[in-house]
This record gives C-alpha cells, structure tokens and sequence, in this order.
C-alpha cells in the first residue's frame, strides 16, 4: 500500500489514464484510500461518481469507453459489453441509450446502465481496446431480444456490408444463445440478405448498396475492375445478368472537368466493352429515391424481361404503373 499521499494521488492517476479514466471502490481502497475520504473526493468532485461504486477522475471526460469501462467495473469481471451497445461499436446502428451489459448473474439496473442475465461461453466474448464485449457474431444473436423484425433486417444488411457475417459463426452463436423474442426474424432475414460481392468504398457506395438491398434488385457486384483504354480502371456497381454499369457520383464528381472525364470513360465502356453506364448522384439516393428506383427498373427491365417474371421473389412489385 503506498505510504504517502502524494504517491497514491500520482497512483490513482496513473490507474485512471490505463482505464478511461474510471477507477472503482476497491481500486481505491487498494491505494489506500478510506471510504470516508473516498465520499470526501466525491463531494469536492475530485471523483465524478459514474454507477454504485465506479467513478470518474476528472479531467478525464465521459466518453462512450469511459461509460462502457464503468459499467464494466460495476458488473464485475465476467461481465461483457452486448446488444445494442455492442452493435454499436460495430457500426451496426445508432444507440446512445444506457450501457447493455451482459452479466453472469444478477445485477441491479442503475441509471445508464442495463444489465441483463445470460449465460456466455468464453468463445462469445472478445477483448477489443481494453474493454471485454461479445463477439460480432454474438451480438447478432442477442439483438432479436431487444430490436424489431424491421431493425433486425437493417442491422443484418449493415453487417453483410461491413463484411461482419460468417453464416458458421452466426449460426453457432444464435444455438449457443437459446431462444430469443424474434430469432425467426434473424434468421429470416439472414436467408434472405443481399450478399456483398466486392468491396463498398465510400459512403455513397454503401448508401446505394443499402438503397439496392432494400428495393430488391437482381444480384449486383461492386468495385468491378475492368481493363480500360490500356489500363485498369473499377466500376462502382455491375449487374452482369443484365450488362449494366453504375457509377455513383460524390463530391468528387462535381467538378466540370472531373465531369467530362467521366462520360469518355464512359464512352470507353460502351466502345470497349459494350457496357451502358448509368451515372447515380447522392441527391438522387437521398432526395428522390422513388425516381431513382423507377428510372433504374426501366433500364434493367429493358435488358432483362424476365425480370417481370421473377417480380415475386423481391421485396416490392415491379409491374408498377409508371414503368
């Protein structure tokens, strides 16, 4: 135990910066601090209580790591990040709600914190940054308890984008977790996905890749390279069935002279390999989809009639009206 106070205050910073910037009740009387002096910190916010027992050591902030790491610290050792706030972390959806938690036995809910009592095998739980979670494959299986079939479905084309499924992985992980409220959902929806053959390289590529999974269209490749005026050159989106190319244009784009290098490359598609290129803006995915997707159906369809035939198995109709 360190026998002067001016090592234990170099201690406890020293033990906060490794974590965050949490330190827990027993860390501190580790150091060799009494709890009266322990309530003493907290009421001269020298310690910024976090949940029961856990607290920040100012000037630290209170990021989602120091969040996650209190939790941790609260729920004990073999607890694990999970759900939403594991999905989180994977880019899977938006969650700023409490820290969900994934506790052998159980623990109290506080304020921002959820604990929730499930069994987990040490091949479920990953150590990422300093911080014990479930792993991607586990995290899928868990979410059906806390999302809707419709988030479920989002949440899983956002993983097949990312490249975070492994149908074995999955699989194995949704056995080993048990029955869930809406696990038909999950797997449902892990039948039906669109696979991701290619790679998605920008932001726009990945909004239109979600605007094509949503919408049901035909099988897509993406990042296609191509040998193009002597060199090698990738298009953004290929539907081979029906010989049509998509560009996706960005920011980048924008420029009048960035445009007319597009249609000769372009021009080189068609001349070179008999290959129509359709060119797709954001304003388009983002502002006016519905026209976005009629205009793109006219132009599959007029390759591929036997797309009518296969209309049943997509997501929406395609004999509309307007086409």
């Amino acid at each position: 135990m360190p026998s002067s106070h001016r090592e234990r205050e170099r201690l406890i910073r020293a033990l906060a910066g490794s974590q965050h910037g949490i330190v827990d009740h027993e860390q501190l009387r580790e150091l060799g601090f009494a709890a009266k002096t322990i309530y003493a910190r907290t009421k001269a916010q020298l310690l910024v209580r976090v949940f029961h027992g856990v607290y920040l050591v100012p000037p630290h902030p209170l990021t989602r790591d120091a969040r996650e790491t209190a939790a941790l610290r609260s729920c004990g050792p073999e607890s694990a990040i999970g759900f939403r706030s594991a999905a989180a972390r994977d880019k899977l959806l938006i969650w700023d709600g409490p820290v969900e938690v994934i506790v052998p036995t159980h623990h109290r809910r506080q304020p921002g914190l959820h604990p929730r009592t499930f069994p987990l095998k040490r091949w479920d739980v990953s150590v990422v940054d300093g911080l014990r979670r479930t792993t991607k494959a586990r995290t899928l299986a868990d979410l059906p308890t806390v999302l809707s079939p419709g988030e479920i479905e989002r949440v899983v084309h956002e993983a097949e984008f990312r490249k975070q499924l492994v149908d074995v992985s999955v699989s194995r992980a949704i056995e080993r977790a048990g029955p869930r409220r809406n696990t038909p959902a999950l797997e449902a929806a892990l039948a039906r996905r669109r696979r991701l053959v290619g790679s998605l390289d920008s932001d726009p590529e990945r909004r239109f890749a979600r605007f094509l999974g949503e919408r049901g269209y035909p099988p897509t490749e993406h990042n296609v390279p191509f040998l193009l005026g002597g060199g090698e050159v990738r298009l953004d989106v290929l539907f081979r069935s029906q010989w049509l190319g998509i560009e996706v244009d960005g920011d980048p784009h924008k420029s009048e002279r960035q445009f007319h290098a597009d249609r000769q490359r372009d021009l080189r598609f068609d001349a070179e390999h008999g290959l129509t290129v359709v060119r797709v803006t954001e304003p388009q995915i983002d502002d006016v989809p519905d026209d976005l997707d009629t205009l793109l159906w006219r132009a599959l369809l007029r390759r591929d009639p036997d797309l009518r035939r296969a209309a049943p198995s997509f997501n929406r109709p395609i004999a509309r009206k307007h086409l």
